[in-house]
């Protein structure tokens, strides 16, 4: 901080809620005095800690130390060189057989998509108790496990699944990925996770750590699309893409979804089954908490928010999870977020409806 700098007596009081250094800080330079508490309690939880260097007049520094998991040196590696994944790059388990489950369309849409395009043949079901039936009816090297379904969730489905002593990898995907979230993805015989909204380099890199290669028994996949077929399928839908760059839309941005799906036309699919799957949603939910009915509008909220999560949707993503949160907590949002939600959301559903026309 090069602002003003601080006395020791002024360090003091640091740390404090609702403390400044100086009462006639807050009239100049405005704040609440909660930044540097809650800095303080966030950190601690990391079993960190922060302090203050500063001399009065020329600046301060503020210093923390805070603990992190190590990660596998496969994602490492990525990350620090930026590794892009490719069918080339996965040469020694293409063609493995994978086993989606997930219950939102958009999710199964983009996740596929991803897949197939990096040569593994996929299968979907729909909640855990399809994925169980098709585990006992066929073979796959690893399963991707959505948490949040109808029939039988993630949980039950990987622990049903482990007490039929089946040696496969079962992969979490899941939007709650905080810390107790990834311990109870173990804990039900899960060996890894991934957050949603996916993020394509990190998710096949994940799939690859959790895959033995066995290049004899892989048989090469016929769903990897060559470049003609790509080609073709981003000449789909030309003109509903080109409406996209003609009309503005501050976060719905084409050229960034496309390049993360890999083509406009799946864009335009998935806003399409946006908005056939999503419609009516926000008088369903507010229906349900009018008739205190949480956990049905919860679950509906979280499948919404999947959703808006894989288009980038972001500030209807945080509308709807702050109201998510509330339900999760037995409390009824407030008529703001209901408002907001409403406003963001029926903003979305108008432009998208307009843009596939």
């Amino acid at each position: 901080d090069t602002g003003i700098g601080l006395t020791e007596k002024q360090i003091g009081k640091l740390f404090k809620s609702f403390s400044q250094a100086d009462t006639s800080t807050t009239r100049k330079y405005g704040g609440t005095g909660l930044g540097l508490t809650i800095s303080k309690r966030l950190v601690e939880m990391m079993n960190g800690s922060i302090h203050v260097e500063s001399q009065f007049g020329k600046g301060s520094d503020f210093i923390f130390t805070a603990e992190f998991e190590a990660g596998d040196e496969a994602t490492c590696r990525m990350i620090a060189e930026g590794q892009k994944y490719d069918a080339e790059t996965l040469g020694d388990i293409q063609g493995a057989k994978l086993l989606l489950v997930e219950d939102n369309e958009i999710n199964q849409q983009v996740a596929k998509e991803i897949l197939e395009n990096a040569g593994f043949r996929v299968d979907i079901a729909e909640n855990g108790q399809k994925a169980l039936d098709a585990v006992i009816k066929d073979k796959y090297e690893l399963l991707l496990m959505d948490i949040q379904m109808p029939v039988m969730d993630g949980y039950k489905a990987a622990r049903a699944i482990r007490n039929l002593k089946v040696d496969i990898p079962i992969v979490a995907m899941t939007a709650n990925v905080m810390k107790g979230d990834k311990e109870r993805c173990f804990e039900h015989g899960m060996n890894d996770y991934i957050g949603k909204p996916l993020n394509r380099n990190l998710f096949l890199s994940i799939i690859e750590n959790n895959i033995s290669p066995k290049s004899d028994s892989f048989k090469k996949s016929d769903t990897l699309k060559d470049d003609t077929l790509k080609a073709d399928t981003q000449s789909i839908s030309r003109t509903n893409c080109e409406i996209v760059y003609t009309q503005k839309q501050p976060e719905f941005n084409m050229d960034q979804l496309a390049e993360k799906f890999g083509s406009k036309a799946l864009v335009i699919d998935l806003v399409r089954i946006f908005v056939t799957s999503h419609a009516d949603d926000m008088d369903i939910v507010v229906g349900l908490i009018r008739d205190s009915k949480l956990k049905e509008a919860e679950r509906k909220l979280h499948k919404l928010k999947g959703s808006a999560g894989e288009l980038e949707l972001m500030e209807l993503f945080q509308i709807i999870e702050s109201i998510e949160n509330k339900l999760l907590s037995s409390k009824l949002p407030d008529e703001l977020q209901i408002n907001r939600f409403r406003l963001l959301f029926n903003e979305k559903i108008q432009y998208f409806s307009n843009l596939i026309k």
